[in-house]
């Protein structure tokens, strides 16, 4: 008798258990799925707006795979000196940067634009473009955020091909006086 009563105290248990489980998946799954529908549209909205504010080929470099991205070093990989605004200290600073782009091998427009005599023909276009990008910026801007000065050099280096995916990336080694 004794085992029996414990069985049943067992069974009891098991039930009481098997209930509040699925309780409890009736009320959270729904809002778990809420949730999840609400980070879909969220993480959807901020890809849009990184398309849409990057200008054409910035932000659909995470889409190019890197097999089909070459890289091109502007100016022939040598470092270009560019004079800082000046900051708060008064003092002039500059950088000395070594710059390359990033281009998409499959586009549309690589066989047009993407060679390498029609990119050397650009080149001091190239150095043009990131070097108004950086001189509009300060010592302690660009330390704090050059990640944000590559794109800025980006945008205007893809402004020069117009609505294309050619460039992914515009990327540099800085060092800063």
């Amino acid at each position: 008798m004794n085992k029996n009563l414990i069985s049943m105290l067992i069974l009891a248990l098991v039930l009481a258990n098997l209930i509040l489980t699925a309780v409890i998946m009736l009320t959270v799954l729904p809002q778990t799925k809420a949730a999840n529908n609400l980070i879909a549209k969220v993480a959807a909205a901020i890809d849009l707006d990184i398309k849409g504010a990057g200008g054409a080929g910035i932000g659909e470099g995470a889409a190019v795979s890197p097999e089909h991205i070459e890289e091109y070093s502007v100016n022939g990989g040598e470092p270009i000196t560019v004079n800082l605004k000046p900051g708060a200290d008064g003092v002039a600073h500059y950088a000395i940067v070594k710059s390359s782009l990033s281009i998409n091998t499959k586009s549309k427009d690589f066989k047009k634009f993407g060679s390498e005599e029609t990119l050397k023909a650009k080149d001091v276009t190239f150095q043009s473009a990131i070097q108004n990008a950086i001189s509009a910026h300060t010592l302690d801007e660009l330390r704090s955020n050059q990640q944000a000065v590559q794109e800025e050099a980006a945008k205007k280096i893809c402004a020069l091909y117009g609505d294309t995916d050619l460039i992914v990336d515009v990327a540099f080694v800085a060092t800063y006086q």
